[in-house]
C-alpha cells in the first residue's frame, strides 16, 4: 500500500463557489446585512431591550482560514457575544455553530443553506442565529432592503421577491 500526498484537483466549480469569487463577499455581505436587520427588529420585540439606553445587537464577523465565524453581539458596549453560525469559505454553506473552535464535522456535511442560493442563505436564520436543518424562515423583506444596501441589480431583488410569492 502506497501512502502519498494526493493534490487537491481545482475546477471551475469550487472556483466560482469559493471565496476567490469577486461577489463572495458581496453575498456575505448581504446575508449579514439582512441578519443585523432581523436583530434591529427583533428588540422591538423585549421591553428589556428597548428600556435600555443605547442597546443594540449586531452580527460581527472574523474571517479564518476556511471559515467565517459570525458573532451575535448585544447591548450598549457588546458585553454579550454568542455564536450566530459559520460560513465555510470554499463553499458558501451556512453552518450553525457548535462551538466557537470551529464548525463540527457532522455540521459540515449537513449545511443549513447557502449563500449561493436565490436568499443569500439567510432563509435559515432567525433571531438566535443559523437554524435547524430543515427550518425556513421567511426574511425576504430583510433580503431586498440588504440587496439595496449592497449596491446588487433589481434583477435580484425581483427574483427574490417573486420566489417568496411562490412558497
Amino acid at each position: 500500500m502506497m501512502m502519498g500526498y494526493k493534490a487537491k484537483e481545482h475546477t471551475l466549480e469550487t472556483f466560482t463557489l469559493s471565496y476567490e469569487n469577486p461577489d463572495f463577499m458581496k453575498r456575505v455581505g448581504v446575508f449579514c446585512d439582512a441578519s443585523d436587520q432581523l436583530l434591529a427588529k427583533d428588540i422591538l420585540n423585549w421591553s428589556y431591550k428597548t428600556k435600555q439606553e443605547d442597546y443594540r445587537e449586531r452580527l460581527e464577523i472574523r474571517i479564518g482560514k476556511r471559515f467565517i465565524k459570525m458573532i451575535k453581539c448585544e447591548g450598549k458596549f457588546d458585553e454579550r457575544q454568542s455564536l450566530f453560525g459559520w460560513i465555510d469559505m470554499s463553499n458558501g454553506d451556512v453552518l450553525m455553530g457548535h462551538s466557537y473552535k470551529s464548525p463540527s464535522a457532522s455540521e459540515k456535511r449537513n449545511p443549513r443553506s447557502n449563500i449561493w442560493n436565490e436568499h443569500f442563505g439567510v432563509d435559515c436564520v432567525s433571531t438566535y442565529g443559523v437554524g435547524y436543518k430543515g427550518a425556513k424562515y421567511d426574511n425576504s423583506e430583510f433580503i431586498a432592503k440588504a440587496v439595496d444596501n449592497q449596491g446588487y441589480g433589481n434583477t435580484i431583488k425581483e427574483t427574490i421577491t417573486n420566489q417568496w410569492r411562490l412558497i
